[in-house]
């Protein structure tokens, strides 16, 4: 049942997905990219601020993706007037718990999108000798 209910989700937001997972990735190697013009690789401090935007934005991003992903599944529960839920052999509540379960896995795709490109923006970044980079 939870793959039939992974599947569906994916059917649902896989564009959603592609979106957030795009943006992900690009967010820290364009942020990387407009610091260093202006910054510069001057001192550590400026660096690990920039590292903060960075982490700020991957958080804004990941707060979007789940709240989409919510949302887009009430609002197709909606749509139907609930009956979807209320069609399967199941409680209510298995089923929302099967919705929450696949949305978690779902958003680990976007997760992967920010961890690469973090990687690449910390592989570009010419840091100090004493300071070290973690994506």
């Amino acid at each position: 049942m939870f793959a039939q209910t992974l599947y569906v989700q994916w059917k649902w937001n896989r564009d959603f997905l592609a979106f957030f997972t795009l943006v992900a990735f690009a967010a820290p190697l364009i942020i990387l990219w407009i610091a260093l013009t202006h910054v510069g690789a001057s001192s550590a401090r400026e660096l690990v601020m920039v590292g903060g935007i960075i982490g700020v934005t991957a958080g804004v991003v990941s707060v979007l993706a789940g709240l989409t992903l919510a949302w887009q599944g009430y609002g197709v529960d909606e749509r139907a007037g609930h009956t979807y839920a209320l069609s399967l052999p199941m409680t209510r509540l298995r089923a929302l718990g099967l919705r929450a379960g696949s949305a978690a896995v779902l958003l680990t795709i976007p997760a992967m999108g920010v961890w690469i490109g973090a990687m690449l923006a910390a592989a570009q970044a010419n840091l100090p000798a004493t300071l070290e980079s973690y994506a």
